[in-house]
């Protein structure tokens, strides 16, 4: 907070599960069981979807906006609810 005065706003982004390709090198085992995994972990959360990137860079954006002057300070879960379970 020591920047605000300055108009300097800090505020953290929490993404939860986002659909990205990093199992796409895996392979054999590592990657079955990555599978597995990603799939007991979407069942948790309360949209039982991953993210997609451009839902973490949207929040970004807003962050980065007028929209968003008076958010200072803010962690700001793009993590489909599941830090709300």
């Amino acid at each position: 907070m020591a920047y605000a005065a300055k108009g300097i706003r800090c505020n953290i982004i929490n993404p939860g599960g986002v659909n990205t390709n990093i199992g796409v090198h895996s392979g054999g085992d590592y990657q079955r069981e990555g599978i597995l995994m990603l799939r007991d972990i979407i069942g948790k959360f309360p949209v039982k979807v991953l993210g997609d990137p451009e839902d973490v860079a949207r929040t970004a954006l807003f962050l980065c906006s007028d929209d968003a002057a008076h958010v200072n300070g803010a962690v700001v879960s793009v993590d489909g609810g599941m830090s709300a379970c």
